[in-house]
């Protein structure tokens, strides 16, 4: 191959890559992006994306981005810059993709019952629909100092999940993100600590409704009450 063909050819390879970079960077489109704070340590959590901001108001422990019927926040779609703050303080400052047509949750929560620091996990969620009967769930143990039995029951199920632990600081977003079926209906959820008959708590019923999908997430400390003690959040998970 002469030089000038050469040269050519080698070109174009870069052009390309380059074009395929700045595709990653700038997917177009849009992608569906929401936020759940599950910390024990951050009570203000306010999110930037590309440094926009994503919460109208900063969250609290088991608040959620967005309202109860829409959560998730429309964004563009490609590699951005994801900074969590409290105040003024920058707990996290880091690159994540959103993929167009995508909907992803990111769950913020502490590590351990003393950390200060905090964790952050990345799911992709599968909004597909399950049959006209049931509805989809997921159950996420956000409470770093127990594993639970975690029971959801109404006059005519009884769903029990055992030794459901605490998610780590190791878990990646594919090992949380699959959602499970349930008939849908109006359950009352009940959690233990794992392998005991000691309540941790009670929480009000949630309305798992049909051809829907729902997060039901644990957060707190077993140990403490008030600000810091267990909660459960229902997130809700809108197709569109």
């Amino acid at each position: 191959m002469s030089a000038v063909l050469m040269n050519r050819f080698l070109w174009l390879c870069l052009c390309g890559t380059v074009f395929f970079a700045a595709c990653k960077k700038s997917a177009g489109g849009t992608t569906r992006l929401l936020v759940h704070n599950a910390s024990i340590s951050t009570t203000n959590l306010a999110v930037l994306w590309g440094g926009v901001s994503v919460t109208s108001s900063a969250l609290a422990q088991g608040q959620t981005t967005g309202a109860a019927a829409a959560p998730y926040v429309s964004l563009p779609a490609g590699t951005a810059n994801i900074v969590l703050k409290s105040g003024t303080t920058v707990l996290l400052d880091k690159n994540i993709y959103g993929g167009a047509a995508t909907n992803s949750s990111v769950l913020v929560y502490n590590g351990s019952a003393g950390a200060s620091s905090l964790s952050v996990v990345l799911m992709t969620d599968d909004l597909t629909l399950p049959d006209t009967a049931y509805a989809n769930y997921r159950i996420i143990n956000c409470v770093p100092d127990t594993a639970a039995d975690i029971i959801l029951r109404n006059a005519t199920d009884t769903i029990t999940v055992s030794g459901k632990a605490f998610i780590g600081t190791t878990t990646s977003g594919s090992s949380l993100q699959a959602f499970a079926t349930i008939k849908h209906g109006t359950y009352k959820p009940l959690i233990y600590k794992a392998g005991t008959t000691t309540p941790l708590l009670s929480a009000d019923s949630v309305v798992l409704g049909a051809q829907k999908a729902y997060s039901l997430i644990y957060s707190g400390l077993s140990t403490a009450s008030g600000a810091g003690g267990l909660k459960l959040s229902l997130i809700y998970h809108p197709v569109d």
